[in-house]
């Protein structure tokens, strides 16, 4: 089983998305519905940074939750935060 990185969740969290047909930008000025892409970032880092993993996986329809239980690897100094900003 490998193990997770929180650099590698953090890669994955500001990664551009694709959004779906029903979330398509409108054009006001054309009327016409437009692909559109999300990505996230962190804006400014606060004086103390907490992180929530997500540490269950959810299936479809009436499938209980299940927990993941793959180690996670982060650093305990000098985690870079500058790619993620």
């Amino acid at each position: 089983m490998n193990a997770l990185s929180l650099a590698g969740c953090l890669r994955r969290f500001v990664r551009p998305e694709t959004l779906g047909p029903a979330a398509h930008w409108h054009c006001s000025a054309c009327g016409s519905r437009q692909a559109a892409l999300k990505q996230m970032s962190i804006r400014r880092l606060p004086l103390v940074l907490c992180f929530h993993v997500k540490r269950f996986e959810h299936g479809g329809g009436t499938q209980r939750p299940k927990k993941l239980d793959v180690p996670m690897r982060f650093p305990l100094q000098g985690l870079d935060m500058a790619p993620f900003t």
